[in-house]
Parts: structure tokens; sequence; C-alpha cells
């Protein structure tokens, strides 16, 4: 089960910034989820042929 807990605090320039606290097993969900975003669909296609 993953743990997000998410923590709001103060920026320098007085924006708020959003930290997540991961497990290992979700930081490898999280960084698969943003490869598929950039991957290429027509490029995996032709490697899976």
């Amino acid at each position: 089960m993953s743990s997000l807990s998410p923590y709001l605090g103060p920026h320098p320039d007085n924006e708020l910034v959003t930290l997540f606290r991961l497990t290992p097993e979700s930081r490898a969900v999280v960084t698969a989820l943003l490869a598929v975003r950039q991957a290429d669909t027509e490029k995996l296609a032709k490697l899976a042929a």
C-alpha cells in the first residue's frame, strides 16, 4: 500500500509547494507512469512486432 502524504509549505517566492512522501513501490509506479507519458507508441509498436 502506498503512502501519499501531501505537505504544503512556504516557497521562497511565497508560492505553495506540494511534496509527496512515496514508498519505494510507489516511486516505481510514478516513474513508470512518467515514462509511459513520454513513450512514442509508434516506435513501441514497431519494437513489439
